[in-house]
């Protein structure tokens, strides 16, 4: 056995294992006044979707590690307008994750009986042989209760309503949602390698911030696993043989 050889294997088997890994997108959405800067205090690279009117555009959404994912964002709906005015930073928990940024949960794109509803994203350039999960924050100050209503769609769809405002909604005198996600998870894209966001409700509704994680299929997580464990196989028979 040649060391050129093992060394090939061994490297091959790195780049599947890195390729197989799951890839994370996070959006904020809101005013132009308050983008979320990358990188971010836990090190995470955002895009920032500053307007909700038809036809608003990202070509090439980027991934939390700062690579290109190839992943289109559209807005094929119109969304109400930015917010909120005046500006207020809002204080998320822990269970937000990666999403937990002031700048990201603090303001928003809305809808409201004014505005066609729902409003609609167009995520395209997907690949079919992969899933793609969903975890979506809402929220505004508020003492009213009000609550927006998420729907992704691919081949399969997923629905979750989450309240965004209300009286104490958040704990003693937080009127607006501080912790708490709607996930939807599993997606797989439609035909078009399209995946579709429509946000609405009975009265106003909210899209803060978005994390998707983009999970590889089964069947290409098994071939990674497969190369770390030839890797590991090899580095014992370096250690064996003493090549």
């Amino acid at each position: 056995m040649k060391i050129p050889s093992l060394l090939l294997a061994a490297l091959l088997g790195l780049a599947t294992l890195t390729s197989a890994s799951a890839q994370t997108i996070l959006i904020d959405f809101g005013s132009a006044a308050n983008v979320t800067s990358s990188p971010d205090t836990n090190g995470n690279y955002w895009n920032n979707v500053t307007s909700g009117t038809l036809g608003t555009t990202i070509s090439n959404l980027t991934t939390t590690g700062s690579a290109a994912s190839g992943i289109q964002l559209q807005v094929t709906s119109t969304f109400a307008n930015t917010g909120p005015s005046p500006y207020v930073t809002l204080t998320g928990e822990s269970s937000l994750g990666a999403l937990n940024i002031g700048t990201a949960i603090s303001d928003f794109l809305y809808g409201n009986n004014n505005v066609a509803t729902p409003a609609v994203i167009t995520f395209s350039g997907l690949d079919s042989a992969k899933t793609y999960n969903f975890s979506l924050f809402g929220a505004r100050d508020a003492t009213d209760t009000r609550n927006t209503t998420y729907v992704v769609t691919g081949v399969n769809s997923g629905t979750q309503t989450l309240q965004t405002s209300g009286s104490n909604v958040g704990g003693a005198g937080v009127n607006y949602n501080d912790s708490n996600l709607a996930v939807i998870n599993g997606i797989t894209p439609n035909g078009s390698n399209e995946i579709t966001l429509a946000v609405s409700s009975s009265g106003f509704s909210y899209l803060n911030a978005l994390q998707i994680t983009i999970v590889p299929e089964p069947a290409t997580v098994a071939l990674a696993f497969g190369s770390l464990g030839t890797m590991l196989f090899l580095r014992r028979c370096f250690r064996k043989n003493r090549f």
